[in-house]
């Protein structure tokens, strides 16, 4: 069975909103927070998305460059808010908009909690094990986040 062209698969994993705003990936997204997909069957490399975005728009990225974000959102793929620019370049534009490090709570892509949720696992009354069922968080995080240990942007002054 041939596969379907690269470029109708990535447009129908597209949230494209408005030009100036982000158009955000719904495939895959790879542990890294950026969208992937496969370059064609099982078994094919898979893709970085917002690269795939690049190409589609301009054409071939030199091999010593990188797809860098202006919006900082790894899940963009609007090609208006894509540049290329060196690793270096990268790291710097990083460091100027102070992105290094760990996003705390909500601020984390990856959070599948709100501030509003571990406030309410830390309020709730039983063991780690029941709150963690009742919840559908792990008991260690449970744990972590009534010790104050994680979310701790959140302990009080």
């Amino acid at each position: 069975m041939k596969s379907r062209p690269l470029a109708d698969r990535f447009w129908e994993r597209v949230d494209r909103r408005g030009p100036d705003e982000c158009w955000l990936w719904t495939g895959t997204q790879k542990s890294s927070g950026y969208g992937g997909i496969r370059q064609g069957s099982r078994g094919t490399p898979i893709l970085r998305a917002h690269r795939l975005s690049w190409e589609l728009h301009n054409g071939p990225i030199p091999a010593s460059l990188c797809v860098c974000h202006r919006c900082d959102t790894p899940l963009c793929v609007n090609p208006a808010h894509l540049w290329l620019g060196t690793h270096e370049e990268n790291m710097r534009d990083r460091d100027q908009k102070r992105r290094w490090g760990k996003r705390a709570g909500e601020a984390n892509g990856f959070s599948r909690l709100t501030n509003e949720i571990v406030l309410a696992i830390r309020a709730a009354h039983g063991s780690d094990s029941a709150v963690s069922r009742q919840f559908k968080v792990a008991r260690s995080h449970v744990a972590g986040i009534r010790k104050g240990t994680a979310w701790s942007h959140l302990n009080a002054s």
